[in-house]
C-alpha cells in the first residue's frame, strides 16, 4: 500500500494474471479557521461592531451568501463574522425589498 498525505493510499494486488490497483479516497471535513461570531441586537450595535472590527477582516453574515462555504474550505478566513439576521428593523426592510 502506498499513502500520500492522510487522505489518499492505493493498494496494489498482485498475481500471475491480474494486477488490481484501488484507489482510497478518504473524506476529511473541511473545518473553518477559528473566527468571532457577534449577533447585534440593533443596527446601532452592529454598526458600532462594523467600525471597530471590519479593520480586522470583519465581515458582514445576512444571509443568501456562499461565505459560509468557503470558509469551510478556508478559501476565506474572516476574523470577526457579525451576523445582521437578528436585527428586527433589517429583516423587515430586507423582506420588504425582496418583495419589491
Amino acid at each position: 500500500m502506498l499513502r500520500f498525505g492522510s487522505a489518499f493510499s492505493i493498494n496494489f494486488t498482485y498475481s500471475n494474471s491480474h494486477v488490481s490497483i484501488q484507489k482510497k479516497r478518504t473524506a476529511t471535513a473541511m473545518k473553518p479557521a477559528s473566527f468571532r461570531y457577534h449577533a447585534p441586537k440593533t443596527i446601532e450595535e452592529a454598526l458600532a461592531m462594523l467600525a471597530e472590527y471590519a479593520p480586522d477582516d470583519g465581515r458582514v453574515l445576512a444571509g443568501g451568501q456562499s461565505l459560509v462555504p468557503t470558509m469551510a474550505f478556508r478559501l476565506a478566513r474572516p476574523h470577526h463574522l457579525v451576523d445582521i439576521n437578528g436585527i428586527e428593523r433589517c429583516a423587515g426592510s430586507l423582506s420588504r425589498t425582496a418583495r419589491s
